[in-house]
């Protein structure tokens, strides 16, 4: 699987809920941000090689879900979790995190994939 189709792959599955996915940082400061939506960032894929050949990679991802509702994220996030986990990624145990907007507040989770 290459690294365009990892991307699609992680990104589908968070959009399957119905809120939509963003790169971390890309909402500009002019746009108004939606009621509830998923960014990621890429932080690493750190590889291991056989033979001079890449035999996997280990890619990790951090997702963070925002809402301007709080009594949904900690469903809305458990849910997502489970979903990535049967689509073959691993995840972490979910931490609040910052938004930029006061209307929000988020919580956020590192995802893995070994990448043969």
């Amino acid at each position: 699987m290459t690294m365009y189709e990892l991307k699609n792959k992680l990104i589908t599955t968070l959009e399957s809920n119905g809120f939509p996915c963003y790169l971390q940082g890309s909402l500009l400061e002019t746009q108004e941000y939606p009621p509830s939506f998923w960014t990621y960032w890429t932080n690493a894929a750190d590889e291991t090689r056989y033979d001079n050949k890449v035999a996997y990679a280990d890619v990790k991802f951090t997702v963070y879900f925002y809402s301007n509702d709080p009594s949904t994220i900690d469903a809305v996030v458990e849910n997502k979790r489970q979903e990535l986990e049967a689509e073959g990624f691993l995840t972490t145990a979910p931490l609040d995190a910052l938004s930029d907007e006061k209307t929000h507040i988020g919580q956020m989770f590192v995802v893995m994939y070994k990448k043969f």
